[in-house]
C-alpha cells in the first residue's frame, strides 16, 4: 500500500525550502571555525561554553518555514512507523497461528496464513521504504540550513580532525535532533566506533545547561534531575555524583569539547535511535 500522495507532498515541501533559502536561512559566517587546529588553552575551552560548536545568529522567526516542513515530515514518518509496527505484530500473530494449525494438521489453514504473511511482508517493506524516504528528506532539510560556504568550511575542519585525531568526520545531516535549533561549526566524528559531538550543540539543543569550570577543568551538563560532569583533566565522568565508565572520553577538537553522543544523550534522559541504512543518528525527548 504505497502512499504516493504523501511522497508528493514531501517533495513539494523540500522544493519550497530549496526555492526560498535566503528567506528561511539567512547567511551568518561570523561564527564558522577555520580548518586550522590551534593550541588549546583555558580561554579556548571557556569559549566553548559560549558557542560550543554551534553557529549562532539564527532567529526563531527565520526558522519557521524549516520547522513547519520538518514537523510535517516527522508526522508522516510517525504514521509510517506505526503502520510498520502494526504489520510486524500481525505477522507475528499469523506465525503463531501457523504453529497451532500445523499441530492440528490443518494444512489448508497453514497455506492460507502463509499467503497472508507474504502479502504483509510486502506491505512492511513498503512502509520501511517510506520511513527511509522521510529520513532522507529530514537529512536534506538539515543540510539545506547551511550555506555552501559553511559546508565547505565544515569539510575542511573534518579533514583536519581526521588527520590530527584519527577520526572519521560525519556529514552534519547524519545527526538529527528533535529540536534542531543549532548548526554545527565543528562536524560530528566517529572515534573507536563511537560518535562524538560538540557538547553544547547536543546539550543546549535539548534544553540542558552547560558550564565550564576553568579551575577544575570540568564540564557540567544539567537537565532536569540529571547532572553529568566531565572531568577533562583525568577523563572521568560522574552522573548524579556516581562515577561511570565511558568507552571514549571527552576530548578537545578544533577548540570544541567533543563528547560521546549516545552516552551523554541517554544520561540526560533522551532517546537515541540509529538508522543503519542511512547511517543516521536521531535524538529525541
Amino acid at each position: 500500500m504505497k502512499s504516493i500522495n504523501k511522497m508528493l507532498a514531501m517533495v513539494l515541501i523540500i522544493a519550497l525550502i530549496a526555492v526560498y533559502p535566503a528567506i528561511a536561512f539567512p547567511k551568518d559566517h561570523s561564527q564558522v571555525q577555520t580548518g586550522e587546529t590551534k593550541t588549546v588553552s583555558i580561554e579556548d575551552v571557556e569559549n566553548d561554553t559560549t558557542s560550543g560548536g554551534a553557529i549562532e545568529g539564527i532567529g526563531i522567526g527565520t526558522q519557521k518555514p524549516w520547522k513547519i516542513a520538518r514537523n510535517e515530515i516527522m508526522q508522516e514518518r510517525k504514521v509510517s512507523q506505526m503502520e510498520f509496527s502494526e504489520v510486524g505484530k500481525q505477522i507475528e500473530e499469523y506465525e503463531s497461528q501457523i504453529k497451532d494449525a500445523e499441530a492440528m494438521g490443518n494444512n489448508d489453514e497453514v497455506e492460507r496464513l502463509k499467503t497472508l504473511i507474504e502479502q504483509l511482508k510486502i506491505d512492511k517493506d513498503d512502509y520501511k521504504a517510506q520511513i527511509i524516504l522521510k529520513i532522507e528528506a529530514l537529512r536534506e532539510l538539515t543540510r539545506g540550513r547551511y550555506t555552501v560556504e559553511e559546508l565547505s568550511q565544515l569539510e575542511k575542519v573534518g579533514q583536519s580532525l581526521s588527520e590530527l585525531f584519527d577520526v572519521e568526520a560525519l556529514p552534519v545531516e547524519n545527526i538529527l535532533l528533535e529540536s534542531e535549533d543549532v548548526k554545527f561549526d565543528t562536524p560530528p566524528v566517529i572515534k573507536q566506533g563511537r560518535t562524538l559531538i560538540p557538547v553544547r550543540a547536543i546539550s543546549e539543543s535539548m534544553g540542558a545547561t552547560v558550564a565550564y569550570d576553568s579551575v577544575l577543568q570540568t564540564v557540567t551538563i544539567v537537565k532536569g534531575d540529571k547532572t553529568v560532569i566531565l572531568d577533562l583533566a583525568d577523563d572521568t565522568v560522574t552522573v548524579n555524583d556516581l562515577a561511570v565508565a565511558t568507552e571514549v572520553p571527552a576530548e578537545i577538537m578544533n577548540n570544541r569539547t567533543m563528547v560521546p553522543l549516545r552516552f551523554i544523550a541517554e544520561n540526560l534522559g533522551l532517546k537515541v535511535q540509529w538508522e543503519q541504512e542511512t547511517m543516521t543518528v536521531e535524538i529525541s525527548e
